[in-house]
């Protein structure tokens, strides 16, 4: 039995029926809107706020960064020259490259390096990948080919492996290790010390240049 049997009645509940329609589908719109931002804000609180960086961070920060660093350290071990160890001899160098993060624990990129120490030179390039510890301490292992030159002898040519380990990719400790299996006669070398990277070493890079540059202007002068 219909519960508006009259003509007016059945006017009245049909409109009614047409307002609580429209009620509800304004309320299942705005659950449907609230849904979809607090889907759209959650999302972009996971992408990363920039594709590219200076200073190395996680994914929620930098999609990518830029390695530049300054090894600082000495020589643990040298197989070339037995009679003259080397052991302390002064060690420094420069790495650039880059890194990738894969996800919020893993990075992946790979550098080029150049160094100096006590007669003997360093150039490699290597692979490198990077585990975050927490937001800003990280463990980085990386291997690759090195050339090994040394004062009286010529350049030898193998094999280089690192292990690193930093703090907001500014300040870091590492050790690393090469091995020349090409050339005469075949070397060891190891070295170990401190890191400065990211804007630390470009501040330290730009000074070099600049008095450089003035010592170069001077000269001419």
């Amino acid at each position: 039995m219909s519960t508006c049997p009259l003509l007016g009645e059945r006017r009245f509940c049909s409109a009614m029926r047409l307002v609580q329609t429209k009620r509800l589908a304004w309320r299942l719109t705005i659950i449907s809107m609230a849904v979809f931002s607090s889907h759209a804000l959650f999302a972009q609180s996971r992408r990363p706020a920039s594709t590219f960086c200076l200073r190395g961070a996680r994914i929620g920060k930098c999609r990518s960064f830029a390695i530049v660093e300054i090894p600082i350290g000495g020589r643990l071990v040298r197989s070339l020259r037995p009679e003259s160890p080397g052991v302390g001899d002064a060690y420094v160098g420069l790495e650039v490259g880059g890194m990738v993060n894969r996800d919020d624990v893993h990075a992946i990129g790979a550098g080029i390096t150049g160094a100096a120490s006590a007669g003997e030179s360093y150039f490699g390039i290597s692979a490198r990948s990077r585990t975050w510890v927490s937001s800003k301490w990280y463990k980085d292992l990386s291997a690759g080919v090195v050339a090994m030159g040394s004062t009286g002898h010529s350049t030898a040519y193998g094999l280089t492996a690192s292990a690193s380990s930093g703090y907001s990719d500014v300040l870091g400790i590492w050790a690393a290790a090469n091995v020349g299996l090409i050339g005469d006669p075949r070397r060891v070398s190891v070295h170990a010390g401190g890191r400065i990277g990211s804007y630390a070493a470009l501040s330290i890079i730009g000074l070099a240049v600049a008095i450089l540059a003035l010592g170069g202007y001077h000269d001419g002068t």
